[in-house]
């Protein structure tokens, strides 16, 4: 019994730190403001300019929100 304890809670913490660590690995930093967008940008340009930390995650916003396509003059919130 003390066995299944000990390995229920070692699982339990095990999660928790699994947790933080992609918490941690999906963090971003933007400004918050509004890009004009100008011709030949993309979602990526646009965070790799703009913002830190995880440029991936935030051009995943940026789609989110706004679609796979962006257009000159389209004014876009950073996340």
């Amino acid at each position: 019994m003390k066995k299944v304890i000990i390995m229920i809670v070692a699982f339990f913490v095990t999660l928790f730190g699994l947790n933080k660590v992609i918490e941690a690995q999906e963090q971003f930093s933007c400004p918050d403001i509004a890009v004009t967008v100008q011709s030949g940008d993309t979602h990526w340009k646009i965070v790799q300019t703009n913002c830190t930390g995880n440029i991936q995650v935030a051009v995943h916003h940026l789609v989110d929100q706004y679609g796979v396509n962006i257009y000159p003059g389209q004014q876009i919130q950073l996340p």
